[in-house]
């Protein structure tokens, strides 16, 4: 019964994410492998794998190409099929890997579908009282990803990384890694290759971490990132743009009341390193928890602040100029369990977008803010030890101070998990 439940936390992000799908702040280089992951779900041997399936949603899209009017209606079904795996090799060494399979099939726009691959992994090996970690994975996936982009435009990453993580008492650890990480976009149907120019690059990231025990339950966590953006497309002597962040806050252990992690800290893009992109220099957030308040009920809520690159920079007052956008994300899904084996769930988020430079629109150059509003629901319902499944529905809309970013999109049908 608790996988199901723990199944059920991860189809309630998925739900949320799938209208905002907005990349997550990295706290630390490598967080601690989870239990659940440990555990499995399926032994072969010291092998521990958790397969899973989701059906996100197999029904009706009101607003495929998100218009502000003549909206596109068709029938979609979106599905996830996932496998983690863990595998300790003697006292030492431990491997953990992921893959998944996206589909996404539009029945009327058949153009719209797609079937998107990735995977990823890394080792722990240790050393006395250090640790080395690697690794390194890629996808493909055409899909909405930011409030920013509103075509299904196919992106491609590709990554490795490397560092350690020293224990310096039994409440110390410092960390230190790099990552490289690939980013590519295809051609946009209505702008061409405007938006791999504005945001193909080659991102490297330098970490640093501490971590203090605090209690058995709490970890107090602090990390600078030094992150440098070659851009592959922009004028030359601003091709790199190097920014500064740091975050400091709390994480809490897989067994406390309040599971997650509350981190903040000041996101500094400074004027002699920022090349094209905009100067900025402000508060950063990152906040996860998941809370149950009584036995039947719990509530999981994220809210996160940062700046993005924008797709649209081409379309600033000056073309030479990347655009950048301050971004607010606010997540919540509650889970009533009720009787029967039925599950209520209600999600809840909200966006805010606002441009650091001018945006050019059809009436003259704006100083573009968006808003995106999400509510849902979903009633499912429990099949034996493994099974979630039942009808949702979510509505999204956009406001915005350029008419041609407004929309208003219901997605509603049928949703499922498995966790075998």
């Amino acid at each position: 019964m608790s996988g199901v439940r723990q199944g059920a936390r991860h189809l309630a992000a998925g739900v949320i994410l799938s209208a905002t799908l907005v990349a997550p702040l990295q706290a630390q280089v490598w967080p601690p492998i989870s239990n659940e992951i440990k555990r499995g779900r399926v032994r072969v041997g010291p092998l521990a794998l958790t397969p899973r399936f989701e059906l996100r949603n197999a029904g009706v899209d009101t607003n495929v190409f998100l218009t502000p009017t003549e909206p596109t209606r068709d029938t979609s079904v979106v599905l996830r099929g996932s496998l983690d795996g863990y595998l300790p090799v003697g006292p030492r060494l431990r491997l953990v890997g992921a893959g998944w399979l996206d589909f996404n099939y539009f029945k009327t726009i058949s153009a719209e579908s797609s079937t998107d691959p990735g995977g990823e992994g890394h080792f722990e090996f240790d050393i006395w009282r250090l640790t080395l970690i690697g690794g390194g994975g890629g996808f493909r996936s055409r899909q909405l990803y930011t409030t920013d982009i509103d075509e299904r435009i196919e992106r491609r990453e590709e990554w490795w990384s490397a560092g350690s993580r020293l224990r310096i008492t039994n409440q110390l650890n410092i960390e230190f890694g790099v990552e490289d990480r690939k980013y590519r976009w295809g051609e946009s149907v209505t702008s061409g290759g405007q938006v791999a120019s504005q945001l193909d690059r080659d991102t490297t990231t330098y970490e640093g971490a501490a971590r203090v025990r605090l209690s058995a339950l709490t970890d107090l966590v602090a990390s600078a990132e030094r992150i440098e953006d070659t851009f592959l497309v922009a004028t030359p002597g601003l091709e790199t743009t190097t920014s500064y962040r740091y975050l400091a806050g709390f994480e809490f252990g897989e067994r406390a009341f309040m599971t997650g992690r509350i981190l903040a800290g000041v996101r500094d893009i400074p004027a002699g390193l920022a090349g094209s992109a905009p100067i900025y220099r402000g508060p950063v957030i990152e906040a996860s928890v998941v809370v149950p308040f009584v036995q039947s009920v719990r509530l999981s809520a994220g809210y996160s602040r940062d700046v993005s690159y924008s797709a649209s920079s081409g379309t600033t007052v000056d073309p030479s100029q990347r655009n950048a956008y301050l971004h607010d994300r606010i997540q919540g899904d509650l889970d009533v369990e009720g009787p029967l084996d039925v599950v209520l769930r209600l999600t809840g988020g909200y966006e805010n977008a606002r441009y650091l430079r001018p945006v050019a629109t059809a009436d003259g150059s704006i100083d573009r803010r968006d808003r995106v509003y999400a509510a849902g629901a979903s009633l499912l319902w429990r099949i034996g030890d493994t099974v979630l499944l039942g009808v949702t529905a979510l509505h999204s809309r956009r406001d915005s101070n350029d008419p041609a970013g407004i929309y208003d999109r219901w997605q509603y049908g049928v949703q499922g998990f498995i966790n075998p």
